[in-house]
């Protein structure tokens, strides 16, 4: 959950909370009607602040909010979108009078049709993919086992399904201080896409986004998104140009290339990131 003075972004959730408050008023707050001036005063104060949290969404590499003076006309399109979605919040929760003005919340989600909107047009639809087991399969689950292991030991991830498919990816990310954006982009150290919008349905990413952040190994939390069976994979690095993009090891990106049924997995999007708090 990222907070800031306009409200929260929970991102395992997607669900945005914008903050409003009104001018001051001289009513108890058993008398405020919701259809009442005062209370759509604190509904424009939470759109101004729920568009200022639209903005500061990591759609890759920058937020909308850093472009700053030099938006190009696509960005400003883009800004457009943001603004469109902030007028059609009606989600409201009265939640108290403080210094005599009201305060009340809007709920939104960033799935959806904001993400349709937003998401790059690469992203299509990708056709069903025919799975090959490969004749490995039994050495290869062995080598990921042992891999897995060594690399969670204190704060384990329990996996015990090996003899099954994999299920989705699990990356650990929480040494890199990266920050949640919409298109992640996982890569090998020689910059060749292992996870990106190349891999991903547009259906699926518009109904539960990219990827999921978590701040803990929780195996319940991980099996709603990447299955009961993920592969498990340690971050390197993130990109030194921009904030979008997960490095991993050769080895780990040939593992996951060498898994038969990834097309699957990441087409559904059944990928969860690690992030720290």
């Amino acid at each position: 959950i990222i907070e800031s003075d306009y409200g929260t972004i929970n991102w395992t959730t997607g669900l945005i909370r914008a903050k409003g408050i009104s001018k001051p008023v001289k009513k108890g707050i058993a008398d405020i009607d919701e259809d009442e001036p005062i209370v759509e005063s604190a509904m424009d104060n939470a759109r101004g602040n729920l568009f200022e949290i639209l903005k500061s969404i990591w759609l890759s590499g920058r937020s909308a909010s850093e472009k700053g003076e030099s938006l190009k006309q696509p960005d400003q399109i883009y800004i457009a979108k943001l603004r469109k979605k902030t007028v059609g919040v009606k989600k409201v929760h009265i939640h108290s009078i403080v210094e005599q003005k009201v305060e009340l919340y809007l709920e939104t989600s960033i799935y959806g049709d904001f993400l349709e909107s937003v998401l790059p047009s690469e992203i299509g639809e990708v056709p069903d993919i025919e799975l090959v087991e490969p004749e490995n399969r039994e050495e290869q689950r062995t080598n990921d086992t042992a891999l897995e292991n060594n690399q969670f030991k204190a704060d384990t991830i329990s996996i015990t399904n090996r003899d099954q498919r994999y299920t989705g990816i699990v990356v650990d990310a929480r040494s890199l201080g990266f920050k949640p954006v919409i298109c992640p982009v996982i890569v090998s150290e020689q910059g060749q896409e292992i996870y990106s919008p190349l891999f991903i349905s547009r259906k699926y990413a518009v109904e539960r986004g990219i990827c999921s952040y978590i701040c803990s190994p929780d195996p319940e939390v991980i099996s709603k998104r990447a299955g009961n069976n993920p592969v498990i994979i340690k971050a390197l690095r993130k990109d030194a140009d921009s904030n979008h993009s997960i490095v991993i090891s050769m080895s780990d990106a040939d593992r996951v290339q060498k898994i038969a049924e990834r097309h699957i997995f990441m087409k559904g999007c059944g990928v969860v990131i690690l992030v720290s708090p």
